[in-house]
């Protein structure tokens, strides 16, 4: 049937000329002639290509650890980076070639002048070990691990900083210098590193006023066990005078940041009057978060004290999206247009949606976080505390809350304490890159 078709249809000359196929699919073989002519015509970047076949067994070559070096160096000569560095490497395990660690040394040298951050900082691990035929020298190895920061390894401190405090490789020697660059560049886990170390006398002196000052800038680049360590010391007076005041600071900005623990030490002095002047309401509040949270202290608490309801804390509680639309306002903090005459739940939908973690962007990251805060009789915004996040790490819950603060600092105050003092706002947010 379909061939009389096609014949009628031939017949009346109504067949519509069909283009040839497209021709199949180059064959291996034929692609790798192609990349190893342009190899041979002296493109380097063709001869590292060639090189990683021979040495991956790419193109259905069998793999060939000679000819990869061959061609590896050629691509070194031409000046890529990554193919000095596979020089390198094939030079101190003597792979396609002799082992020699001096000409590894040599070809590391000339990988990191040729652009590679990887070959800095394996040159300045051998100049800091006195490893591959070299004598120590920490200078030189610090200033390789310096050359590979400025060419874009972003965690060359902060791995120093790791292996140089634990385990076998411990060395506090070169600890110390390499933790607080790793903390200047942003590594708020390599300033807790040296608290502890202080405080406790880990590989160094211990020394409390070096140890606060570490807490101190490990809790301001937001770690929250910095926080609470902070809060402990003030609490118990270890490392500096007892501070209640302190304490209580330190436990806000932790609760701010997620922390249970800390929200109970500020439940107990919201109920108790401990170093605070007591607010039953938010003593409530809180323990009301940790219960939810599966907390078996706070859960006990509602037990004892049976006039205050878990429901009636949620009936108090409401999101933007529940706010009435015409309780408008005013966005004192930008001169765009869009967030003049927003009612609060598109502004804050504005601001989720304007605002994302940077962690998280850099890693593609998904994720949501809560933040509950405490509608003051002034219309403020007070005790922000992270309820829920997820990921963790990535700074979700944190954006959230200082999403939270330019609410507080943007709202209609004196309807929003008229309408809400004693309620909590939730605010719940997701982000997707």
């Amino acid at each position: 049937m379909v061939r009389s078709v096609i014949s009628g249809l031939a017949a009346l000359g109504l067949l519509i000329a069909v283009p040839a196929l497209a021709a199949d699919k180059i064959s291996d073989a034929d692609a790798f002639a192609e990349l190893k002519a342009r190899a041979q015509r002296g493109d380097a970047i063709s001869q590292w290509a060639v090189s990683q076949a021979y040495d991956t067994g790419k193109y259905g070559l069998k793999s060939d650890k000679g000819e990869a070096f061959k061609w590896a160096s050629k691509a070194a000569d031409g000046g890529v980076p990554d193919a000095a560095l596979s020089v390198a490497h094939a030079y101190e395990s003597g792979e396609g070639i002799t082992a020699d660690p001096a000409e590894a040394a040599d070809w590391l040298l000339k990988a990191a002048n040729a652009g590679s951050a990887s070959a800095a900082f394996e040159l300045g691990q051998l100049y800091d070990k006195g490893q591959g035929g070299l004598t120590r020298d920490t200078v030189k190895a610090d200033t390789l691990y310096q050359g590979a920061a400025n060419l874009g390894d972003r965690d060359v401190w902060s791995r120093l900083c790791d292996a140089e405090t634990t385990g076998d490789t411990a060395d506090w020697s070169r600890a110390v210098a390499h933790c607080q660059k790793a903390g200047q560049a942003g590594d708020d886990g390599a300033w807790l590193t040296l608290a502890t170390a202080y405080a406790n006398g880990t590989g160094v002196s211990a020394d409390p006023l070096k140890a606060l000052d570490a807490y101190r800038a490990a809790a301001n680049g937001g770690n929250l066990p910095a926080m609470e360590a902070l809060a402990r010391v003030y609490h118990d007076g270890t490392l500096a005078p007892k501070d209640e005041v302190q304490a209580l600071t330190w436990h806000k900005t932790a609760a701010r940041y997620g922390s249970m623990p800390a929200v109970a030490a500020l439940a107990h002095a919201y109920d108790t009057g401990d170093g605070i002047e007591a607010d039953p309401a938010e003593a409530a509040r809180l323990y009301d978060i940790l219960a939810r949270s599966g907390d078996t202290d706070a859960k006990a608490w509602f037990t004892a004290h049976p006039k205050t309801s878990q429901a009636e804390i949620a009936r108090n509680t409401v999101t933007p999206g529940h706010m009435p639309s015409g309780q408008i306002l005013y966005a004192v903090d930008s001169d765009d247009p869009r967030f003049q005459t927003l009612d609060l739940a598109r502004y804050y939908q504005q601001l989720v949606d304007t605002t994302y973690p940077q962690r998280a962007l850099q890693d593609h990251k998904t994720g949501a976080a809560t933040v509950e805060c405490r509608f003051t009789g002034q219309g403020d915004l007070k005790d922000c505390i992270l309820v829920e996040e997820s990921p963790k790490g990535y700074g979700f819950g944190p954006v959230l809350a200082r999403i939270a603060d330019r609410l507080s600092d943007s709202g209609n105050k004196s309807l929003w304490a008229d309408r809400y003092a004693g309620k909590t706002l939730r605010l719940s947010a997701r982000w997707r890159p």
